[in-house]
């Protein structure tokens, strides 16, 4: 690199006033950009590689500037005397990097947008060189309207202007340390182009001719972007995700797309007053392409909210269920509970609440082992489940061997009877215990009923009350219910 600028000023000063001096000199900085920005698409992949590509179209982009130039002023001693292909390559290098800092940085976006974005860039392309070349021979309203050479350096410094404020913004929020260093990268070769811009402008004015050695400071960007890279220079790692850099992202990601319809309007602006009223026609169509990127990523955002909805039903369905019985478990009896009492509370009708504990359960585990405990405990649940009758009715496991059954709008009567349905459902399994009496797995049930109406506030004793029964109903030999 260093060679590259040294090379270029003693050539300058050994050959004074020769333009294709800086041609070349400046053209070989932007050679040794492109050529490491191909490299790093060789290793990189996904969004990473595409960016790099975008790098080194925008470099070659410069050197076909040169090229011009050399060509042209130098060889042929030939200038066009309108709009001139070297202007116009100029602006369109900055049209990769636009597409650089505009789309996403991440792998997860739709490949359509980066089609959305690619056609986009595309009628800027086409609209930058019609203005150039072609709109001059039809004008015809507002001069503000168009480009002249007089104002192609203030729409050029523009464009640099913009390119920096979205690199410096892209790089601040990037979660990435690659992103983080392409972006800072593209700072580097941004910052000095408006400074040596107005230097080269200054010394064109006083009459210094192409070929001193002060236009080596053109070679300065292209440099500066390669040593940043080669150097060893790291820029900090991206710091934890804040509200604030995360709020940024958003906005960037969010509004990145309108760059592209802005650039397009602006320029199919100055070329509306053309008979072909090309500027009308690709203003619709990057408004259109714009509309259908923007109805994609609704759909796209539709699709994932559903999608998040579904999941979080299903979440919070596994998060009520017991894994092992694959009924609702202690959390969802706890809020059924007071959902149902608040209920009965305010319309004044009575709630009753079954206890169901496996007898000599622990017995069963000593000696069948706790896998046998574990299908002892499905099948139990099984049987309780399959054997209410109303919707409303619930079973859940209430911790270890213990069952718990809501009955909402079931007096003391109704519950004993489904009390006893279900002792009976566990008797008819003849479920094998191995130190039972009967050799076989029966149940014991506390049966409690409330009117909750006139109480204040929700409170455990409907809990305590079947609790209470179904100690009683073990004291008294177990396999029956007890009413409290």
């Amino acid at each position: 690199m260093a060679a590259l600028l040294l090379g270029h000023i003693l050539l300058a000063s050994l050959f004074p006033g020769q333009g294709w001096i800086s041609c070349v000199g400046i053209g070989s900085s932007f050679g040794l950009a492109a050529t490491f920005s191909i490299g790093r698409v060789r290793q990189t992949q996904g969004v990473l590689r595409v960016k790099w590509a975008m790098f080194a179209i925008a470099f070659m982009l410069r050197i076909a500037r040169d090229v011009v130039i050399l060509y042209g002023a130098y060889l042929l001693h030939f200038f066009p005397d309108r709009a001139w292909i070297h202007s116009a390559l100029l602006l369109l290098s900055g049209v990769p990097l636009l597409f650089i800092l505009s789309s996403s940085d991440s792998n997860e976006e739709p490949r359509a947008f980066a089609w959305f974005d690619g056609a986009q860039l595309l009628l800027i392309a086409g609209m930058t060189v019609f203005d150039l070349f072609v709109q001059p021979s039809f004008r015809a309203g507002p001069a503000w309207l168009f480009i002249s050479l007089d104002s192609y350096a203030l729409l050029r410094n523009f464009e640099l202007a913009l390119l920096m404020v979205l690199a410096g913004a892209r790089m601040y929020a990037a979660a990435e340390v690659e992103m983080q260093f392409l972006y800072g990268s593209m700072l580097a070769l941004l910052i000095p182009m408006p400074i040596l811009n107005g230097i080269n402008d200054w010394f064109i004015h006083h009459g210094v001719r192409a070929g001193s050695p002060i236009f080596a400071l053109g070679d300065i960007p292209a440099l500066l972007f390669v040593f940043l890279w080669t150097s060893g220079v790291r820029l900090p790692a991206p710091t934890s995700i804040t509200p604030k850099r995360l709020w940024v992202s958003s906005i960037i990601r969010l509004t990145s797309p309108v760059f592209f319809a802005v650039a397009v309007l602006l320029l199919s602006l100055q070329a509306i007053a053309a008979p072909a009223h090309a500027g009308v026609w690709v203003s619709c169509a990057g408004l259109g392409i714009y509309g259908v990127r923007s109805a994609f990523l609704q759909l796209r955002h539709q699709h994932t909210q559903s999608s998040l909805i579904v999941a979080q039903s299903e979440l919070l369905a596994i998060s009520r269920k017991d894994p092992l019985t694959e009924i609702y478990n202690r959390r969802w009896f706890d809020e059924a509970h007071r959902e149902e009492w608040t209920r009965a509370q305010r319309s004044g009708v009575p709630i009753s609440l079954l206890i169901v504990d496996i007898d000599h359960f622990k017995e069963f585990n000593d000696n069948a082992g706790h896998k046998a405990g574990d299908r002892c405990l499905m099948a139990v649940a099984a049987a309780l489940r399959s054997n209410l009758q109303r919707d409303g009715d619930s079973v859940s496991r209430y911790g270890g061997e213990e069952f718990a059954v809501i009955l909402p709008l079931t007096d003391a009567r109704g519950a004993g009877t489904v009390a006893e349905r279900l002792r009976e459902a566990i008797l008819a399994l003849q479920y094998p215990h191995p130190v039972a009496s009967r050799q076989i797995v029966t149940v014991s049930i506390g049966v409690a009923t409330i009117h909750p109406k006139g109480q204040s506030a929700f409170s455990d004793e409907l809990f305590l009350k079947a609790d209470a029964a179904l100690y009683l109903a073990k004291q008294l030999g177990r396999n029956r219910i007890e009413l409290a």
